[in-house]
């Protein structure tokens, strides 16, 4: 029988009372996730704006130190930026949602410098958008083939740039070439969404709604294909690959002298 957890709903949410079940996550081979994870670590050193003695490592937070080390980056920004959301999380910086979430992380050593997570039905969004509404606008396997972006953050740090779009994508590829999953949603301002969520790409159509606790501004929910965005970005990070390659070899060649 699988355990089920009472939601902490806000009062005014239109889904209060929702329970989540927590059921055991999508099964990850351990061959495909080794040999993509070496493609995605090479991606995220290709999109991240760093200096060459910096080493950054991308992975899926899963054992209680790991998940420890996100919740505190959360608590941290939170604290900082956001103190409003801290209301949503416990004192260890973790939601109820973590537990059936792919919780992606961006180490730097051993501190989480990203954060990112992706989340199966039912989604957190059914906390503020009726289910026949989301289902009507997502479509077919709207319950089964999407998950939900969320908990994106990322801690300023001097000389590395580029993190939260490096995130989305390198996550978006592990879960096209690791799980079931073809489509992902996500919940943002709209002038966030006007940035195609760091570069990753988003479709036309969007669905918007109030979170009454946040106060009067609006939220717009948009929606996606991994492949597709993929296959768009594919072309940029090939440029970008190539100027890089360009650089080092630069900086390598020894000096010519006058003959």
């Amino acid at each position: 029988m699988s355990q089920q957890t009472a939601l902490p709903v806000e009062e005014d949410s239109p889904s209060r009372g929702l329970v989540l079940t927590e059921v055991p996550r999508p099964a990850e081979t351990a061959a495909p996730r080794e040999r993509w994870m070496h493609v995605i670590q090479g991606l995220l050193n290709l999109i991240v704006q760093k200096p060459r003695a910096v080493t950054l490592r991308l992975g899926v937070a899963r054992t209680p130190e790991e998940l420890a080390a996100v919740g505190a980056l959360r608590l941290r920004v939170y604290q900082a930026k956001l103190p409003y959301l801290l209301q949503e999380l416990s004192d260890t910086g973790l939601d109820a949602y973590d537990a059936q979430s792919f919780v992606f992380a961006i180490w730097r050593g051993s501190q989480v410098v990203a954060t990112l997570r992706a989340t199966r039905y039912p989604y957190e969004t059914l906390r503020y958008v009726p289910e026949a509404e989301l289902a009507g606008w997502l479509k077919k396997g709207w319950d089964s083939d999407f998950v939900e972006w969320g908990r994106l953050v990322v801690e300023r740090t001097e000389g590395i740039n580029r993190l939260a779009p490096a995130l989305l994508c390198c996550a978006g590829m592990y879960l096209r070439a690791n799980t079931a999953y073809r489509h992902y949603l996500a919940y943002t301002r709209p002038h966030v969404r006007e940035q195609s969520l760091g570069g990753f790409r988003t479709d036309k159509d969007a669905l918007t709604f109030r979170i009454p606790s946040r106060g009067e501004h609006h939220y717009m929910l948009a929606k996606g294909n991994f492949l597709r965005t993929l296959l768009f970005e594919g072309p940029r990070w090939a440029g970008a690959f190539l100027k890089k390659m360009g650089q080092r070899r630069l900086g390598s060649s020894p000096p010519r002298g006058r003959a």
